[in-house]
Formats: structure tokens, sequence, C-alpha cells
């Protein structure tokens, strides 16, 4: 049975099989900032790495809970809360869907880093 995550996520991507995309950028207060779409998870940290460790980390537990109580949609597909995250996302949307239509599931630019959570 497929995801309501999964299917939101193809509806903006089609032909695209991953459950989240999280994005990495430095933000403008000095640390490496990230979020994952559709969710509203967000971390800041000193790197890079760190960012997308705890990110994925928290992908991992926000899908099981999701499971657990049947994908809610109100759960499954959540708008950024964060102003420079949105900011941020409408920036880079353009070209990073494009990428994921490419199938490149890790884009590395000057300005962002992403990586799609493929399904299992």
């Amino acid at each position: 049975m497929k995801s309501l995550v999964k299917k939101v996520l193809r509806n903006v991507v089609p032909n695209v099989d991953c459950t989240a995309v999280s994005v990495v950028y430095k933000s403008k207060n000095g640390l490496y900032r990230g979020f994952v779409q559709p969710y509203d998870i967000t971390y800041e940290g000193e790197t890079k790495e760190q960012v997308l460790a705890v990110l994925k980390d928290m992908i991992v537990q926000y899908e099981e809970g999701l499971k657990r109580y049947n994908f809610p949609s109100h759960l499954s597909s959540v708008s950024l809360s964060d102003e420079e995250d949105r900011e941020k996302l409408a920036d880079i949307f353009p070209g990073l869907l494009q990428h994921l239509r490419e199938k490149h599931f890790q884009v590395t630019t000057p300005d962002y880093y992403a990586e799609a959570k493929l399904s299992s």
C-alpha cells in the first residue's frame, strides 16, 4: 500500500519515488540550517553534516509516527513554518524539482545541499 506521504510528493514531483527531501543551507545567522519537505522538520547546527544527520534521524521518527496513525493527511504534508526556510524553498524549487525529475537525488550547489529520502 502506498502511503499518503509518497502520494503527496509524487503529485509535486511525478515519477520520483521518494518520501521526503532534506535541504541544508547556510542561514542568515551564520549556522547551517536544514528543513524537510513535505514535513515541517527543521534543525540548525555548526556543520552541514551534523544538520543532515539529525534531519535523517528526525525523518525516520516522523515517518514511524505517520505510519502508526495511518498517515493522517494533516501531518503528512505540512507547510514550512520558518520564514527563511520558505524563502529558500521558493528560491531553489525550480532547480531542485528539475534535479529530482532527472533522478539526481543528491544535489550540491554553492547555495544549498539537498537529498531525497527514497522509498524503502
